[in-house]
């Protein structure tokens, strides 16, 4: 019964993490400027760097 607890929570933490890298790379991301104003920029190279590995760790890459 615990390794199926397990797998129920590893799925919704894949499908959270999922969901929050679509929303960054439909959305960008928000910081704070220096006069603390909330703006949103687009995702950083850092921020499409971890959607890249994350899709090639699930086996969705492009071959030529």
């Amino acid at each position: 019964m615990q390794s199926n607890k397990k797998k129920a929570f590893m799925g919704n933490l894949e499908a959270a993490f999922d969901a929050r890298l679509v929303d960054l790379l439909s959305s960008g991301r928000e910081i704070i400027s220096k006069d603390g104003d909330v703006q949103r920029i687009e995702a950083t190279a850092a921020d499409l760097n971890v959607i890249r590995q994350r899709l090639k760790d699930c086996g969705m890459i492009d071959k030529p």
